[in-house]
Parts: structure tokens; C-alpha cells; sequence
């Protein structure tokens, strides 16, 4: 089972990444990256991390997790990915479109997507084919206020072009309020604060999370 209280289990076809904004600034999945990257057990950890940052390479991982979804039988909620980004540039046009396959060919499943690069989804969906089935949730990440509209825009942009069930912003690690985030335009929204060591965790001011919740609760809008 997952740690993450919003999924049932993760599913990571591929690992590595690059920072992408301040919220990635205490990213808790280069340290399991680099916990991981030197051992036998876990070969595609290898060349992701260096000196306690993302190299930016990208690794398929092994056939054995790559095809999980296919040999769990049981219905699962399966969060994409909490080691990447499916989304990120160097992730292969080959590698995207086996996921898919993968998650179009299961609809027992329900996949979760969550990006930090929904204008770069949007375009590698468009540029691939890609068929968001009725099982594929697509999310994005949003912690800070400048990237509320344009996330939305393009999340908005893919439900439209796509037919994708359900859209959604992730609002974690909340940094500040997010009062140009359109909530309204979304199918779900979670929000929390950063998680880490005492030392580390930017602190989530509470009324943050309430003006969201408030504004979700009006427009009818499910919060987690």
C-alpha cells in the first residue's frame, strides 16, 4: 500500500527528473533516489542523482515493475508516478506510449497522472495520439500562485481535446495562497504542506488550505 493517503498504490515506469519550481526544492524523491541508486536491487536508480540533486536522466524501469498493472488482478488506484514525471522531456515518445497501452488495456485500474508540466503534456498527448480512457485521471502539481492559470489552462485544454474523466490540481506542497487557481474548472483538488524533517519544512500557513476548501465547497468542487 502507499504512504500517500489519496492513492492506493504507486506506480513508477520510469525514474529520474529535474527540479522544476520552488516547490521541488525539498523533493523527497531525489532522497529515495539516492538511497536506492546504489544498490544491485535497484540498477535503474542508477545515473538519476548525483550530489543530492536529479541528473536528469531518465530510466525505464525494470519489465517486472514496468508491467505491474497487468499481473495486480485486484482493482487499484495507481498514482503516475511518485519518482518522475511521465512528462518530463527526456522521457521517450516509445516509454509514453507503452505506459498508455498499459493503462488503456487495464480498466479495472483507475491511473492518476500527475505532472509538473501540463503544457508539455498537453503537446506530447496531441503530438503522440495518446487515449486517455475513462480509467486516467490527469493532474498537475501546483504549489505557488504563478502557475495557477496556466496549469488550469492547460489541464481545461487536455479535458477538452482528450475526453478525460477527471482533471486535477495537487496543491502540495502548499506555498503561499493560490487565489488565481480556478477551481471551478476542476474535476478535484488535494491540498497539504510539505513533508520532511524539522529542519527542512517551509511551514503551510492554514488559511492557505481554507480559502481552497472554501472556494472548492462553493463551487461544488470535491477537496481532499
Amino acid at each position: 500500500m502507499s504512504e500517500i493517503e489519496w492513492t492506493d498504490k504507486t506506480w513508477n515506469p520510469v525514474i529520474g527528473c529535474t527540479r522544476h519550481s520552488a516547490a521541488c526544492d525539498n523533493c523527497y524523491a531525489i532522497n529515495v533516489a539516492t538511497r536506492f541508486a546504489g544498490l544491485p536491487s535497484h540498477a535503474h536508480y542508477a545515473g538519476t542523482v548525483a550530489n543530492g540533486d536529479w541528473t536528469g536522466a531518465i530510466n525505464r524501469a525494470p519489465d517486472h515493475i514496468f508491467n505491474k498493472p497487468l499481473t495486480t488482478r485486484k482493482s487499484t488506484v495507481w498514482f503516475v508516478n511518485s519518482m518522475s514525471d511521465i512528462f518530463h522531456h527526456n522521457v521517450s515518445d516509445d516509454v509514453i506510449v507503452d505506459a498508455f497501452n498499459i493503462m488503456n488495456s487495464t480498466p479495472r485500474h483507475q491511473y492518476q497522472i500527475l505532472t509538473k508540466r501540463p503544457q508539455a503534456a498537453l503537446k506530447r498527448a496531441r503530438q503522440l495520439g495518446l487515449v486517455f480512457t475513462s480509467n486516467i485521471w490527469m493532474g498537475a502539481s501546483v504549489g505557488e500562485d504563478k502557475f495557477s492559470k496556466v496549469t488550469v489552462r492547460a489541464l481545461t485544454a487536455m479535458k477538452d481535446a482528450f475526453d478525460i474523466s477527471t482533471i486535477f490540481v495537487s496543491a502540495e506542497p502548499l506555498l503561499e495562497a493560490l487565489p488565481s487557481l480556478d477551481v471551478a474548472a476542476l474535476d478535484w483538488v488535494i491540498v497539504g504542506g510539505e513533508s520532511g524533517t524539522k529542519n527542512t519544512v517551509r511551514a503551510m500557513d492554514p488559511q492557505w488550505a481554507r480559502d481552497i476548501r472554501d472556494r472548492c465547497r462553493a463551487a461544488n468542487t470535491p477537496i481532499f
